[in-house]
């Protein structure tokens, strides 16, 4: 452990490190990892779709994916419904963590593992947009990757 100053000279602001020392073999393949990273964030920005893209990909998924348990409509039966709650109409962040995480304690399964980050977002776009929830916003598919690497 470290601070940056050591690094970086007297009077530098204060930034508490931790340097790791490897072997060159166990840097490079860490170099590897986080080009990988990247390239699937360079990936994922490519995939820039619109509104009506994003809803229409979006209603897909949830007809195969959730509409079994939160009906068709959108009104509920095993799940609750979707039109006005918390989740599909309050912060955007929250809404992903329910979609990739599920809910424990109920049968909201996570998705993060089942679905790709694309139509992730679809649903979450879709969801927040459809049955009068009329949010205006929508995800990409990097702001999902982005959520689970944060995780």
């Amino acid at each position: 452990r470290g601070q940056c100053a050591e690094l970086c000279g007297k009077n530098h602001g204060f930034m508490p490190i931790v340097v790791h020392a490897m072997e060159e073999q166990d840097y490079n393949e860490w170099m590897a990892g986080k080009k990988q990273e990247a390239a699937e964030v360079a990936e994922m920005n490519k995939l820039q779709l619109s509104m009506d893209e994003m809803y229409a990909r979006g209603e897909g998924v949830y007809n195969r994916s959730c509409a079994a348990c939160h009906g068709v409509d959108g009104k509920g039966g095993v799940g609750p419904s979707m039109i006005g709650t918390a989740v599909t109409t309050g912060p955007m962040q929250k809404h992903v963590d329910v979609i990739v995480n599920g809910v424990q304690g109920t049968a909201m399964q996570a998705f993060g593992n089942q679905l790709s980050e694309l139509d992730l977002a679809a649903v979450v776009t879709y969801e927040r947009n459809a049955w009068g929830n009329n949010m205006g916003d929508m995800v990409q598919a990097v702001d999902v990757l982005n959520f689970k690497k944060g995780q």
